[in-house]
């Protein structure tokens, strides 16, 4: 607790300080300083400056907070420092039974080529057993295991190279793995296959068939779900008959007379659709939202969508509203923590906010998003991958091959092409996994 008014007290202070010489208008003169900081007797260093103003010393937040153990996490949107404390671990650890853990917080780690899960402190959670992993949603995470001829399985069969199943937070296998595939839970059910020769159906979390007999696409979506109604070919056949698309409700019945080109699922209440071979948003009614009028679509936040028009991507909302210009080769994944990742050509990346003003340009052949106020990014000079704060300063020296965001200070990185990697921490420490 001493630890935490400690901690609190040196951000208020700084804060409190800072408001009054500014409410003064009078200039604030930082000097570096090079004290010596130990926690538990052992000495600490920080990337960041410690510094004295008017003889007090001011120790960098995020990184004291961390070295004690305390989680920091940047809230964008109400422009607040949240700090996790040993008090709240405390609570929730309390009140575990309460509070259901889904394992979504947890990695996948290898370990001798197999797949588990542990915290992100390196705790093994689910010991290494399967060949493949997926992350874990609401209480489940699909596993798999290569099926014991799959060298020997041509690329082009169409034959799946492994057998999936479900496991939950216990370890349990709750689904055996003997499916050639499970798509995502939605919903509470997930679209399965046994094998190549048998009809997809619909399982719930713990394996059992549901009684719902009508398959769509993958999954459905407040009773909806888009369905191939005719055309295409599932072999590659010249001039295969075009496809039509509409939507059907869990009775099999269509629910619009709409019909589409292609049809993709709902999300947050809008739906990507293609017509006269361009691309489209529809809402839950069917009706358009958005004109047939993009070569490209793809979701990016709650009501905004990557679109691409004359060979330029850019920003538009479920109003067709341009939000950020088409001015970009390529776009990132998403927005994330009021930040969007853009390409303006090969190799010469970005980052835009929601108002279209360009952050750390020409300093990055790659970025990635924000998690937690950090991004992996590749340097231009290097060619290696960093990680830069929200000033654009690196915190992590560039260095590796490949380096993807994990979670809030957790990184996943590479070495070298392949599958294999491991985890670093903020300050570059590498986790590692242990009972």
């Amino acid at each position: 607790m001493k630890k935490s008014i400690f901690v609190v007290f040196i951000f208020m202070f700084l804060t409190t300080c800072v408001s009054a010489q500014e409410q003064k208008n009078e200039q604030i003169f930082a000097e570096k300083v090079n004290y010596t900081i130990k926690v538990d007797g052992l000495v600490k260093s920080f990337l960041n400056p410690i510094v004295t103003i008017d003889d007090r010393t001011y120790i960098p937040l995020r990184e004291l907070s961390e070295l004690l153990g305390y989680d920091v996490e940047w809230n964008e949107e109400t422009q607040t420092i949240e700090i996790e404390t040993d008090t709240q671990k405390e609570a929730e650890t309390t009140n575990y039974d309460e509070q259901k853990n889904t394992g979504e917080e947890w990695l996948i780690f290898i370990e001798n080529n197999k797949y588990g899960y542990m915290d992100k402190y390196g705790s093994i959670k689910i010991p290494a057993q399967f060949d493949w992993a997926k992350d874990f949603v609401d209480g489940v995470a699909i596993v798999g295991n290569n099926v014991e001829n799959w060298r020997d399985i041509p690329t082009d069969s169409g034959i799946s190279f492994y057998d999936c199943g479900v496991v939950n937070v216990d370890g349990e296998l709750v689904v055996p793995i003997k499916y050639s595939y499970i798509w995502d839970f939605n919903e509470g059910l997930a679209l399965a296959k046994e094998n190549d020769d048998s009809e997809p159906y619909y399982i719930d979390k713990e394996g059992n068939k549901s009684s719902q007999k009508v398959i769509g696409n993958k999954f459905f979506t407040k009773g909806v779900s888009p369905k191939l109604l005719r055309g295409g070919s599932e072999y590659p056949i010249p001039d295969p008959p075009p496809e039509v698309w509409s939507y059907i409700d869990s009775n099999g019945i269509q629910a619009t007379d709409n019909e589409y080109e292609y049809a993709e699922d709902f999300y947050d209440g809008y739906a990507i659709v293609k017509n006269n071979g361009k691309y489209g948003i529809i809402d839950t009614d069917f009706n358009v939202v958005v004109d047939y009028k993009y070569d490209s679509l793809r979701k990016i936040d709650d009501i905004l969508y990557d679109a691409v028009k004359g060979g330029k991507h850019g920003v538009i909302d479920t109003n067709d509203n341009t939000v950020i210009d088409f001015d970009y080769w390529r776009i990132g994944r998403k927005f994330s923590e009021g930040l969007l990742p853009v390409f303006l050509e090969k190799d010469n990346a970005a980052y835009v906010d929601k108002n279209g003003k360009i952050r750390f340009k020409s300093k990055f052949s790659d970025v990635d998003i924000f998690v937690g106020g950090y991004a992996c990014v590749k340097d231009k000079a290097t060619g290696k991958y960093g990680v830069i704060d929200s000033e654009g300063n690196y915190i992590i020296t560039p260095e590796y091959y490949y380096l993807l965001p994990s979670q809030s200070g957790i990184f996943k990185a590479y070495d070298q092409a392949g599958k294999d990697y491991y985890y670093i921490n903020i300050k570059g420490e590498k986790i590692i996994p242990h009972s």
